[in-house]
Formats: structure tokens, sequence, C-alpha cells
């Protein structure tokens, strides 16, 4: 009988230190832990092509889990969704969040040329001044072909990423026939 009560006693202790205590500790381990699926849940729906899902996982990512390390990406890789969903005054919005608010982040350089194809593509679509705006920001993302960035908008073309140059092509390179010919 004596056992049971001091069993009941320690059980009741650590009830009531749980309560005082040890449930921050938990719930920040639980959080964490749910954050992990969240995460992993947005990214298995992107990479498989489910775009309006995916960037639903990540608003629900960036809702819940605000002070995450992953916070970043998240505004990254829906800002991705937004443009495969040819939404690209709300990848617009994302990748100038990252831009802005995470100059550190692995994704700034990233963020940065999204953001100037998401502006050229709301020029596409009409607002005209957006064409300005995407210039100078792939300008600053990539100096280097900044004259070919300007050649290809000049006449509102289609961007045509997968036809541009190299992004690290030296200048020189610019001036080739070759190059000069698929401009036009």
């Amino acid at each position: 009988m004596n056992l049971r009560l001091r069993l009941v006693d320690v059980c009741g202790w650590a009830y009531a230190l749980w309560l005082l205590g040890g449930e921050p500790a938990m719930a920040q381990q639980d959080t964490a832990g749910l954050a992990t699926v969240q995460y992993r849940t947005a990214v298995r729906a992107q990479n498989e092509g489910f775009y309006e899902q995916a960037a639903t996982e990540w608003t629900d990512f960036i809702r819940d889990y605000p002070a995450d390390t992953r916070i970043d990406r998240a505004y990254h890789y829906r800002g991705v969704c937004y443009l495969k969903l040819d939404k690209p005054a709300e990848a617009m919005a994302d990748f100038q969040k990252v831009v802005s608010d995470y100059p550190q982040s692995e994704l700034h350089q990233a963020a940065a040329l999204y953001l100037g194809i998401a502006q050229y593509r709301l020029g596409q679509q009409g607002d005209a001044k957006m064409y300005d705006a995407a210039l100078a920001t792939l300008k600053s993302v990539n100096p280097i072909n900044a004259a070919l960035i300007h050649r290809r908008m000049a006449g509102h073309r289609p961007l045509g990423l997968l036809s541009l140059p190299p992004l690290c092509a030296p200048l020189s390179s610019l001036t080739q026939p070759k190059v000069l010919r698929s401009l036009h």
C-alpha cells in the first residue's frame, strides 16, 4: 500500500511538472515535426506537378509556421507555383518578399531572376510599365547579359528563356553573328 501511494505521488508530481513546465518543450517539438510534415507535403505536391495544391500547402506553411527557418523557401516555391499557374502578380509578391526580406537566403538570386520573369509576364498581360521593372530587375540579377535582355525586351517579344545564352556568358558572345541572328 505504501509503495502504491508513493507511485501515485510520483505520478502526480510528474503530471504537475508536465503541466507547469514540460508542455512548451513538447509543443515546440511537435510543432517542428508538424512543420516538417507540412513542408514535405508542399514539396511533394510541387514536384509531382500539382501546383494548385502545392500553392495551398505553401500558404498553409507560411501561415502556420512564420518563424520556421525555411520560410524564405516557402515564399520562393509558392512563387514558382504561381508562375506555373499563370498568376504573375501573386508570384511577383512572393519573389519580392524573398528579395527584400531575406537577402542572405540561398534562393535570393533565383528569387530576383523569377521576380523579373513575373514582372515580364505582367507586362505581357497588359501592364506596360512592368516591362521596365522587369528590365531593371533582370539587369540587376545579371549585368553581363543586360544588353541581350534589353534587346529581347525592346520588341516585347516572348522572353524565350531556353534560347538565351547561359547567364554567365561573356559580353563578347553577344556580338557574335549567330547570337544576334537569333534575336531577330
